[in-house]
């Protein structure tokens, strides 16, 4: 459990699971379906598949036998529900695929403590606090912490399929959640049900506090871009010797103006990639990269963490201006003819 001040939040906060699910998929409409689903860990044992998956129509107000899924629960399954609305339903045993979303209707983080990126839960917690926008709700899995945010829902399609994924693939890198989660097929754990894992004995999943209220998806514009700053792994052309690259317009203006709360780390980052593969020093990297980080209110170790991951990095490609790489592949030629 949280222990710091947040905790207070916790003992308030008391909300049903239909009203927790009603708060995420309200006001949609048409033949849409809802999923959860049903799967024994490992080590776990219990009559029936490893996996019971059930869909319910939204359109003919299907609801789910709560007392039945209170039993699964209890009996070693862990309960989870899908976090898109779906436009066909699915059998038993089955689970929907990412084409298979019909609505997004909230954008969420799942972050794993056990991946090391934060000290403890409650450090964790308070970086979701700060995040801007507001987090609508905040589960404590038993495990982990999932933060979410209702938005004004999103019809999918394949428009706004990959600009969603980009979206929560932002959130994910702002607060050093799990990426694999940054698609619309998920499922999270469902809170006022029991983490059936044997390392978690039983802990219960729960609300740790709810905002009522939904997001315009326009205000999640920065940490979709934020996504766009890691780049892929490119093996750069040989340059002209004595040739010093500049960085991209983007470094310079981060060094005047500073990252948000929520983006800071992983735009420092961004940022070490730019210097290192444009021929700057690690040297430089502190100086220039660690006064801005400092002043956004980074410490030290934060700083330096940053700064050696990206120089242990293999991402990111040099800024050469096109007459430069057009030498340069002249140079490549001649040596090749050589």
């Amino acid at each position: 459990m949280l222990t710091n001040k947040y905790s207070e939040i916790a003992m308030d906060c008391q909300i049903s699971i239909p009203d927790f699910l009603n708060h995420l998929f309200s006001g949609i409409r048409g033949e849409n379906y809802f999923e959860l689903t049903f799967i024994l860990p490992e080590g776990v044992t219990a009559e029936g598949p490893r996996v019971v998956s059930k869909s319910y129509n939204l359109a003919r107000r299907d609801r789910p036998d709560w007392d039945w899924v209170d039993r699964m629960n209890r009996g070693g399954y862990g309960v989870y529900y899908a976090t898109t609305l779906k436009r066909r339903g699915i059998n038993d045993g089955q689970r929907s695929k990412e084409r298979d979303a019909s609505w997004c209707s909230a954008l969420w983080v799942d972050i794993d403590l056990d991946a090391g990126d934060y000290a403890s839960k409650d450090d964790a917690y308070q970086a979701i606090c700060d995040f801007i926008p507001v987090a609508s709700v905040v589960i404590d899995s038993g495990g982990g912490l999932h933060a979410l945010w209702r938005i004004t829902p999103v019809k999918v399609d394949p428009t706004t399929l990959p600009q969603l994924k980009q979206t929560l693939k932002g959130l994910a890198m702002a607060l050093k959640g799990d990426p694999h989660v940054a698609e619309l097929a998920r499922v999270l754990r469902l809170p006022g049900t029991l983490n059936t894992k044997p390392k978690r004995d039983n802990a219960p999943c729960e609300i740790v506090y709810f905002l009522d209220g939904e997001t315009d998806y326009h205000e999640f514009d920065d940490v979709t871009r934020l996504a766009v700053f890691r780049p892929a792994p490119y093996t750069p052309p040989p340059l002209p010797d004595g040739i010093r690259l500049q960085v991209p317009a983007w470094v310079s203006e981060y060094l005047q103006n500073g990252a948000p709360q929520g983006t800071r780390n992983n735009r420092l980052f961004a940022a070490s990639i730019e210097y290192h593969v444009n021929g700057l020093s690690r040297m430089e990297a502190l100086r220039d990269l660690g006064g801005r980080a400092r002043a956004d209110g980074l410490n030290d170790e934060e700083i330096e963490r940053t700064i050696d991951s990206a120089w242990r990095s293999d991402l990111g490609a040099p800024n050469v201006a096109p007459h430069i790489a057009m030498q340069a592949a002249i140079n490549s030629k001649g040596a090749h003819r050589g």
